[in-house]
């Protein structure tokens, strides 16, 4: 009974390590096709990784200087626009975003308030120009006079020549007349001058709470950053000027010793070979770092498949028994796929090797086989073209040999 049962136990065992056996060459194609595809994923996404990691540090870069040179101009701006309306930077910052809803840029926004207040003293100094009417016909109905807007700045003194205006109940034709009299495009604001600027301080409010008004601190630092790179500029031009003017007389001096003697044909022929060996130290950095990427991903790339092979048919649920057969079936799989990885690096380390070997061989004076091929072809269309042109006949008297001289 109990060889029976150790045969039947036998022919099962063989019958196992057979099918093992059969399957073992798929396993061993299937493990090795697998391994180059990790390899070849592993390397291709380090280098996406790389170059993206690299587009966006440079895209960051950009974006973030472009950002500050807005700021930069916006800031210049915003101070030059508030000095001419006699008014504050975050004021006239408020303002122009207001007006900007209604069709009119910043730069239309100064003029008006700088045109409003040459107007204003304008009369205030010869009692005439464009606000005379004004003064005449609609100040006296609403109780305004020419002293009031004395001490205004553009934005208070517009309010206030409109508030007058709406007042006095003129016609729409009318106000625009008065407006457009005092400065140009300013009937544009109508919708936010009415009733005491209330579009203005809508605009305001909702600029504010936005945080789209930069403070006086921060136009301070772009103001006091335009600075520092305007002196920055002007020291590099400096500079570039300082050291034209000590190099020229280096450089005419040299020019000099170059042709003074034949030990300076040697200093730069010195000159060339150390740069021609800094120029293969970069190519074989290059290289080295080409074979530690692909190494690399040819590396992880064995050791997952090989972890898959050994781990082959393995469940977590089995008993640690069970485990350790099934594993002890997959080793020497596991071991085929390791040498074939191990392999396939010491390949690649060859192949990387005969590049380094190549790029030690430029410029030895050994001319490529290719270039070699060139040359001979353009050496024989020049000979074609020196023949071209001429006859049969003078081609065979510059081949017939010369006649001995006769003898007198």
């Amino acid at each position: 009974m109990a060889t029976n049962s150790l045969g039947r136990l036998t022919l099962d065992l063989a019958v196992r390590l057979s099918e093992f056996t059969d399957g073992l060459t798929q396993a061993e194609r299937e493990a090795r096709d697998s391994t180059g595809r990790i390899s070849e994923t592993v390397t291709k996404n380090m280098g996406r990784a790389a170059l993206a990691f690299g587009a966006m540090a440079a895209t960051g870069a950009a974006a973030i200087g472009v950002m500050v040179r807005e700021q930069i101009e916006l800031g210049t701006e915003i101070t030059r626009l508030s000095r001419i309306a006699n008014t504050g930077v975050e004021d006239m910052q408020k303002l122009a975003i207001a007006a900007r809803s209604v069709g009119v840029e910043q730069d239309t926004l100064g003029d008006i308030y700088k045109d409003t207040q040459d107007k204003i003293g304008d009369f205030l100094s010869s009692g005439g120009g464009a606000m005379a009417d004004y003064f005449e016909n609609i100040a006296p109905l609403v109780g305004q006079t020419a002293e009031q807007f004395r001490e205004l700045s553009g934005p208070d003194a517009l309010q206030l020549y409109y508030d007058g205006l709406q007042q006095a109940n003129i016609s729409q034709s009318e106000m625009v007349f008065y407006l457009e009299g005092i400065a140009s495009d300013a009937s544009a604001l109508i919708p936010l001058l009415h009733d005491a600027g209330a579009g203005f301080d809508v605009w305001a409010t909702a600029a504010q709470n936005a945080g789209a008004v930069m403070d006086a601190e921060t136009i301070r630092a772009t103001q006091e950053l335009e600075a520092a790179t305007d002196l920055m500029m002007i020291s590099y031009d400096g500079a570039k000027k300082q050291f034209t003017r000590a190099i020229i007389p280096v450089l005419s001096d040299v020019a000099g010793k170059l042709v003074e003697n034949g030990n300076a044909a040697d200093f730069a022929r010195e000159a060339g070979e150390s740069l021609a060996i800094g120029l293969k130290g970069v190519a074989k950095v290059g290289v080295g770092a080409a074979a530690v990427f692909d190494t690399v991903g040819s590396s992880i790339g064995g050791v997952a498949a090989t972890i898959a092979t050994l781990m082959d048919g393995v469940d977590l649920w089995d008993g640690g028994i069970a485990i350790a057969i099934k594993m002890a079936r997959n080793l020497k799989a596991a071991g085929d796929i390791n040498q074939i990885v191990d392999q396939d690096i010491r390949a690649k380390i060859a192949s990387y090797g005969d590049m380094m070997h190549e790029i030690d061989k430029i410029g030895s004076g050994n001319t490529n086989e290719f270039v070699s091929t060139v040359m001979a072809q353009n050496e024989a269309q020049r000979e074609l073209g020196r023949t071209l042109g001429v006859t049969g006949h003078s081609i065979k008297l510059n081949k017939r040999p010369s006649k001995p001289e006769q003898k007198h």
